[in-house]
């Protein structure tokens, strides 16, 4: 698809009705060409050019990450036309650890027929080890009976595996319905429609937005600037992640979980497929930061945060400087924290970014506080001591036939 600078581009609604005229019996029907008004891109000829055909219904998804790939599989599915901006040049971009998919996901991948491509990159999780502050700890192995129970298993995968499946599940026509290097700047509606921009000077016509650019997301900031509302007051932060990926350790094995808790910070490892060791660790940070002030952390501090946990133990005879010197990658965020008021403005929605949910590794109790406008019960996290995590566990040993006691040194 030939794409048009901003410049060249009219801004004539592309579904407006073709103004009448009396055509020839002899006239040939419009070829086809890069300029056809379905491609959202109209190049300004004359103050009177106009579209001769209305376009189909479009969606533009701004972010190809997981669950924008995902809305694409199944808009290409119900036979909706979409368009997918992703700011990154690569699709599969280095970002992030393993992804585990559970259940609930593996349905909906099946029935858009990626399971089995999924699957085969996927390592299934069979057991759960977890550590205390106190040094004991324990085992579960209740989630290798998810398969026989929902028909599929809890399974981990790389991101960047993820999103190839995905990606190539959409066909032929990926390389012109997904455009990398697409940096969203400006959402407009216009007429019956939407109007999207891009830093590169692109202009892309729609029906709707749907936002899958995550917890930073232009598509929820550009929503909330047109409703009239703010981002900055409503997200906070007492937490940052560091993640990474290792090649395989010794001892720790496929398809193994593990979680060490400690005061002030958590070690969370994943054993995915041949190995490969996807973990991040959850610090806790002096206080919580109520946006937009928020601390500055740089990649050398989360480096040498890591870098002071070499001793720590993680399971076993495994310490953390064991799977930091095996390190592949390794980055760093601030966990936000936070349930947006608004979901959708006008033609624009947040299906992923509306929720910046963490799950704390505590398993934060949740109290009700009323009633959010939505009419579900809203509630809040109470914060965990050690002591709490670990009395907690014991009464689940005790009720659980599978938690199998164990010392974790």
């Amino acid at each position: 698809m030939r794409e048009i600078q901003e410049e060249s581009v009219s801004t004539y609604r592309i579904d407006s009705p073709p103004p009448s005229h009396t055509s020839s019996p002899t006239s040939s029907p419009l070829p086809s060409s890069p300029l056809h008004p379905r491609h959202g891109i109209i190049q300004h000829q004359s103050d009177h050019t106009r579209p001769l055909h209305p376009r189909p219904f479009r969606v533009i998804i701004i972010g190809g990450s997981i669950a924008g790939l995902t809305l694409a599989n199944c808009l290409a599915a119900a036979g909706i036309e979409y368009l997918v901006l992703e700011k990154h040049q690569s699709i599969n971009a280095l970002l992030g650890g393993l992804i585990g998919i559970a259940p609930t996901g593996a349905r909906i991948l099946d029935q858009l027929g990626i399971y089995d491509a999924v699957k085969d990159i996927g390592q299934e999780i069979t057991v759960l080890r977890t550590g205390f502050p106190d040094g004991s700890g324990f085992n579960q192995t209740w989630v290798a009976e998810f398969e026989k129970r929902y028909g599929y298993g809890i399974s981990v995968t790389s991101r960047q595996q993820l999103l190839e499946v995905l990606y190539t599940a959409l066909g032929p026509s990926a390389s012109e319905t997904v455009h990398l290097g697409k940096e969203v700047t400006n959402i407009h509606h216009e007429g019956s429609g939407v109007k999207v921009l891009t830093r590169d000077g692109m202009t892309y016509f729609g029906d709707l937005v749907a936002g899958a650019d995550g917890v930073h997301s232009i598509a929820r900031s550009e929503m909330l600037r047109m409703a009239g509302g703010s981002a900055s007051n409503e997200e906070s932060a007492e937490y940052r992640i560091h993640v990474g990926l290792s090649c395989p350790v010794p001892t720790i094995t496929p398809g193994e979980q593990i979680v060490r808790c400690y005061d002030g910070f958590a070690v969370f490892a994943l054993c995915g497929k041949d190995g490969i060791l996807g973990w991040f660790i959850t610090e806790k940070l002096d206080r919580r930061y109520q946006y937009p002030n928020r601390p500055n952390h740089t990649q050398n501090d989360a480096i040498k945060f890591c870098e002071s946990l070499a001793d720590v133990p993680v399971w076993g005879d495994v310490t953390f400087g064991a799977i930091w010197k095996a390190r592949t990658s390794i980055s760093h965020a601030l966990v936000e924290e936070n349930v947006f008021k608004t979901w959708n403005y006008g033609r624009i929605c947040t299906f992923e970014s509306y929720n910046v949910d963490p799950r704390n590794i505590d398993e934060p109790e949740l109290r009700p506080r009323g009633k959010s406008s939505h009419g579900r019960r809203r509630c809040t996290r109470k914060q965990s001591s050690p002591t709490d995590i670990v009395q907690r566990k014991q009464a689940l040993i005790a009720t659980d036939p599978n938690g199998i006691p164990q010392a974790a040194p």
